[in-house]
């Protein structure tokens, strides 16, 4: 069972959608005023510049405006649901995206089924917000059948 996170969806082409860091900071631009804008962008800059020092150790440098999850928190306390799932649609163009290569690949692996021949994979499970992997099975004309956790759902 392939078990899918973060980047699996990744193309270096202009087909593939952000990486979590740039959604953030996509997220950021809407939710920050020009002058903060601006310190945030010289504080990328120098921090950049400043982590090339680092070495092998550069992410360490990180800003808190890459981490998607406590952006998209502090956008979706200021913003009802809807407004924060247009900004994500967006800021991804998931309908101008193509699968990744690693998504091929997986939507046209088999498993060996006995005399019935060889099969789809049973389970493909995905971190990923997005449709790339059904999109990729689409291709393949594999049938799929998608369970989601619904964003509204939460646990007491």
């Amino acid at each position: 069972m392939p078990f899918l996170g973060a980047a699996a969806n990744f193309r270096s082409d202009e087909k593939g959608l952000p990486l979590g860091k740039d959604v953030a900071m996509g997220l950021v631009e809407e939710l920050l005023r020009k002058d903060q804008l601006a310190a945030v962008r010289e504080l990328t800059e120098l921090t950049k510049m400043k982590a090339e020092a680092l070495g092998s150790y550069a992410d360490l440098a990180a800003l808190g405006v890459h981490n998607l999850a406590r952006v998209a928190l502090h956008y979706r306390r200021e913003n009802d649901a809807e407004a924060f799932l247009s900004v994500l649609r967006r800021i991804l163009k998931e309908d101008k995206a193509e699968p990744s290569p690693l998504l091929s690949v997986l939507a046209r692996l088999r498993r060996k089924n006995g005399s019935n021949g060889d099969l789809p994979l049973r389970l493909i499970v995905t971190t990923n917000y997005d449709g790339m992997m059904e999109r990729a099975l689409k291709s393949r004309q594999i049938a799929y059948e998608p369970v989601y956790q619904p964003i509204t759902s939460r646990r007491s």
